[in-house]
Parts: C-alpha cells; sequence; structure tokens
C-alpha cells in the first residue's frame, strides 16, 4: 500500500522554545521544513526510530533520523479544545499513514466514549429534573398553578427524554460496510 500524501504545522521541540515548521508524507518521503530550511527529507524507512508518546495522547512523535531525535508535535502549545480535537486527528491520519495503515475514519475511540459519558449524564439529569417536576405536580400541599407547571413540565421532558434517546441511539451507531 503506497503511504497517502500528508502535510500539516508541527512544532518541533520540547519545553518552551520549539520551531514551527511543514511536515509532509509523498511518495514515502518524509520532509520537514523549517523557516531555517530542511530539518530532514528522507525515505521512511530511513528513521530509524519512531515513538508516539502516550502523554501527549498521541499527537506527538519522536523520530530519530540518523542519530538525532525530532519530538513533532501536531498539537499547538496553547491550543483551545476545538484545536485539540483537530491536532488528535490528524495525527491519527499521520500515525496510520506512517505505520502503511488505511487513514481512519470517523471519530477516536476515547472521544466516543467521552461523547457517551457526556451523554448519560445529560440523561441523568433530565431525568433527575423530570422526578423533581412529578414531584411538584404530585405534592398534595402545593398550590394548583405550582402542580399543573409541574404537569406541564414533567411532560415537556418525557418528550425530550424520549427524543434525546431516540436521537442520542442513532448518533452512536456506526455505519456497516456494504
Amino acid at each position: 500500500m503506497t503511504p497517502p500524501e500528508l502535510s500539516a504545522q508541527v512544532e518541533c521541540g520540547k519545553g518552551f522554545k520549539a520551531d514551527t515548521g511543514t511536515l509532509t508524507l509523498s511518495g514515502g518521503q518524509l520532509r520537514f521544513s523549517t523557516a531555517q530550511g530542511v530539518a530532514f527529507d528522507l525515505p521512511l524507512a530511513a528513521i530509524d526510530k519512531i515513538v508516539w508518546h502516550w502523554y501527549s495522547f498521541s499527537a506527538a512523535f519522536e523520530a530519530t533520523v540518523a542519530g538525532k531525535s525530532y519530538f513533532l508535535s501536531f498539537m499547538p502549545r496553547g491550543a483551545g479544545a476545538s484545536t485539540r480535537f483537530e491536532a488528535l486527528a490528524t495525527a491519527r491520519s499521520w500515525r496510520a499513514a506512517i505505520e502503511g495503515r488505511a487513514l481512519p475514519t470517523g471519530p477516536s475511540l476515547p472521544f466516543k466514549i467521552l461523547m457517551l459519558a457526556f451523554w448519560f449524564l445529560r440523561l441523568f439529569l433530565m431525568t433527575f429534573s423530570l422526578l423533581f417536576a412529578l414531584m411538584t405536580a404530585t405534592d398534595s400541599s402545593a398550590g394548583n398553578s405550582y402542580r399543573i407547571l409541574g404537569g406541564i413540565m414533567a411532560l415537556l421532558l418525557v418528550i425530550y427524554i424520549v427524543l434525546f434517546i431516540i436521537l442520542g441511539v442513532q448518533s452512536f451507531r456506526t455505519p456497516r460496510k456494504k
């Protein structure tokens, strides 16, 4: 399988000072160039060692080329949440390409787990609100207006929870390959 053609802005270096440059994968050649010039341009097979670091959530790797180590990060320093997710997706594609695998499609497993946990948290909070509305609607010591509002709120929450579950289950389904 021929590696795909990829290009991305990366930071090279650890600590506070890092060079920003462009990492390019084309025709099996990996090239890193900065404003100062080309740091390396070589075939993937010529790289001595590549380590994808767990502490960067695999958004960075360290490549050893001819005894020299390059720490390349797809995650820019001071990145916001949306930029972090983009960097993680970019790094996933790069890792697959460098390792000779097919490029990934869809969100990563940790992202799916995070979204599922958030989905259950929202469902729990809506169910708690529904119980509170039902308690208000059935409280004989509450005034009629509070009981009516509690009943209306409970009805709206039931409709909302049912729609939330239906739409949520559909969004978590993975399309099957035909």
